[in-house]
């Protein structure tokens, strides 16, 4: 029954390893239709149960979640691309006093292609003491610890 549990998990985590004819494999989940139609026989029984176990199914979601926060810890240490655009339009009233010593406003406005502002940042972190590199390899005996707890 063991052999059934790590031969069925290690297919579902994609390394199935070549099964010799002596080991016993678990046959595919039949559907809940053929279940309700007739008796069931050990080794469906035990597939329709390691298909559907919500307990496996969330160790597995974790183990995914753990292998991507990997990624995630060591992203820190490659270039960072940023842009910004920014564009404005204002209108403002300038008073204007002639010679004649009239005053007079004048409307003064600025479309969007007068104020149009675009940045474009490209940084590469050099040194950090080694803190994305612990964190990284944190995530990765994570990683290990979800994989031992599927």
């Amino acid at each position: 029954m063991k052999r059934v549990l790590v031969a069925v998990t290690l297919m579902i985590l994609g390394g199935a390893p070549a099964v010799r004819a002596a080991d016993t494999v678990a046959t595919p989940a039949p559907s809940r239709e053929v279940l309700t139609q007739r008796p069931i026989t050990v080794d469906e029984a035990v597939a329709f149960a390691l298909e559907f176990q919500p307990n496996i199914i969330a160790r597995l979601g974790d183990y995914l979640a753990a292998k991507y926060r990997v990624d995630q810890a060591l992203a820190p240490l490659l270039p960072q691309l940023a842009a910004a655009v920014s564009a404005t339009r204002s209108q403002t009233t300038v008073l204007s006093t002639s010679l004649t010593g009239v005053t007079s406003p004048i409307p003064v406005g600025r479309d969007f292609g007068q104020t149009l502002n675009a940045q474009i940042t490209l940084s590469q972190l050099l040194f950090d003491f080694g803190k994305n590199a612990a964190s990284t390899e944190a995530a990765r005996k994570l990683a290990d610890v979800a994989l031992e707890d599927v």
